[in-house]
């Protein structure tokens, strides 16, 4: 994946196990690509869900968000940062 240094602050990784949950909230307005709707549905649902870590760990490696005509991965380090990607 070609990506530049610059990273932006998307979500506090304070939020700990409902992070994931709360990225797929903030989501809701916003076009995602690389991630089907069954492992959003079942981030939404929380940590409770048996396949929500497996989900989280497959929108991290593919989800795309574009935000005002930029595209962006995802990158978690202690906090959860957007990427601009090609």
């Amino acid at each position: 994946m070609d990506m530049t240094t610059d990273t932006e602050f998307f979500a506090l990784g304070l939020h700990g196990k409902y992070l994931p949950q709360f990225t797929i909230e903030i989501l809701h307005d916003k076009k995602l690509i690389g991630v089907d709707r069954l492992t959003t549905d079942t981030l939404l649902e929380g940590p409770e869900h048996v396949l929500y870590w497996e989900c989280w760990d497959t929108f991290l490696g593919s989800a795309r968000v574009v935000i005002a005509g930029i595209k962006y991965a995802f990158l978690l380090e202690e906090d959860l940062l957007l990427k601009e990607v090609a």
